[in-house]
C-alpha cells in the first residue's frame, strides 16, 4: 500500500496505466486505469484584455502638422495611353518628430529719451535739477548680472531635480550643442534661485504645520563647503511630507548637520 500510493504521488500522471495492488504494472492486460489523482480544480477568473489605445488617444494632445508631396504634371499622365489618370485619396502614415533644444541669445533693448529743454533747470536757490528722463518698461533679469533667462533657469532645475541629472552631465550635454555654460555657473544660479523660491518655501512650510499627520526621514551626504567648517562633513537632508489622508501634499527639504529630535521639532 505504501509503494502504491508513493506511485500515485510521484509516478506518472498522463498516461493510462494498470497498477496491481503488490506495487508492479501489468504489461499483459488490455484493461487500463486511469492512475490519475483528482484534485480539485481552481476556478481561475478569465482573463480581460486591455482595449487598444488608438493613435489618436496617446498622441492627439501634440501639435501636429501635414506635409503634402504632390505628383508633377507629367507623372499624372499614363505612359501607356497618354491620358490623365485618376486620383486616389492620398496615402497617409504618421511619425512623431523631435526637436532638440534651441539656444539663441535675445538682446534686451530698452528706449530711452529725456528732455533737452529742461537739461538746465535750476531751483529756486539756484541748484541744478535733474532731467526728465524715462525709460520704456521691460521685464526685470531674474537673476542680476546673469545671462540666464527664467526659461533655461527652469530647465537646469528640472534636470536637476525632476530627472537626476548630475550638474557635470548637464554641462557636457551643452558642450554637445555647441553652448558653453560652466557647472559652477550653473551651481550659484540654482543656488540664486533657491534664495528667489524662499518666500514661496515659508508660505508652504506654514501650510504644512496646520496639518494633522506628517512624515518625516533624514538621508546622510557629504557636504564639502559647509558653512563653519573646513574640511567635508556629513549632513543630513530631512524631508517632510503630508499623511496619505490629507487634502493637500506637501513636501519639504531641510538641510541641517545633524539627525538630533531638534531638528523635525
Amino acid at each position: 500500500m505504501y509503494k502504491l500510493a508513493l506511485d500515485r504521488l510521484f509516478g506518472k500522471k498522463t498516461e493510462k496505466i494498470e497498477v496491481i495492488p503488490d506495487g508492479q504494472l501489468s504489461f499483459f492486460s488490455e484493461i487500463k486505469i486511469d492512475a490519475e489523482i483528482n484534485t480539485p480544480k481552481q476556478v481561475v477568473a478569465a482573463h480581460i484584455r486591455a482595449k487598444k489605445r488608438t493613435f489618436k488617444e496617446i498622441y492627439g494632445n501634440l501639435p501636429s502638422r501635414i506635409e503634402y508631396y504632390a505628383l508633377t504634371d507629367e507623372e499624372k499622365i499614363c505612359p501607356c495611353c497618354g491620358k490623365e489618370m485618376y486620383m486616389f485619396a492620398p496615402e497617409c502614415r504618421c511619425e512623431i518628430v523631435h526637436k532638440p533644444a534651441v539656444f539663441e541669445v535675445t538682446e534686451i533693448q530698452r528706449e530711452k529719451c529725456y528732455c533737452r529743454n529742461c537739461e538746465c533747470r535750476c531751483g529756486e536757490n539756484g541748484e541744478p535739477l535733474p532731467s526728465v528722463y524715462r525709460i520704456a518698461k521691460a521685464p526685470e533679469a531674474l537673476i542680476e548680472g546673469s545671462y540666464a533667462s527664467p526659461s533655461l533657469l527652469a530647465s537646469e532645475i528640472n534636470k536637476k531635480f525632476a530627472l537626476h541629472m548630475p550638474v557635470t552631465r548637464i554641462e557636457s550635454e551643452y558642450k554637445s550643442m555647441g553652448f558653453d555654460r560652466s557647472k559652477q555657473t550653473i551651481c550659484n544660479n540654482i543656488l540664486d534661485c533657491a534664495d528667489i523660491l524662499k518666500p514661496m518655501y515659508d508660505v508652504i512650510h506654514r501650510e504644512f504645520l496646520k496639518l494633522k499627520y506628517a512624515h518625516g526621514d533624514e538621508t546622510p551626504g557629504q557636504v564639502n563647503h559647509a558653512e563653519g567648517h573646513s574640511k567635508p562633513v556629513k549632513g543630513y537632508f530631512w524631508v517632510y511630507r503630508s499623511g496619505k489622508h490629507e487634502k493637500v501634499r506637501i513636501v519639504l527639504y531641510d538641510y541641517q548637520l545633524g539627525r538630533g529630535s531638534e531638528h523635525p521639532k
